[in-house]
């Protein structure tokens, strides 16, 4: 199994109605790479929220928080 090919189910969907997943690559394999992959992704999300040196506001830290993940 390719890292690349589970990452592609990632990118952003394009065409119409917003865009659409690739069904024609997705594989059973592939979709389970793919989760744990945006898994790691939303753990240095969170991390580099927690480790932002800035003080905590709103927006670096509630939506932030909100938007993390967002590939899952």
């Amino acid at each position: 199994m390719n890292d690349t090919e589970a990452k592609a189910l990632l990118d952003d969907w394009r065409g119409p109605y917003g865009g659409l997943p690739p069904f024609d690559r997705a594989t059973p394999e592939l979709i389970g790479r793919a989760v744990l992959i945006a898994i790691e992704r939303k753990r240095a999300e969170i991390a580099a929220i927690a480790g932002n040196p800035a003080p905590p506001t709103f927006e670096n830290t509630i939506e932030a928080y909100e938007d993390a993940g967002r590939a899952l």
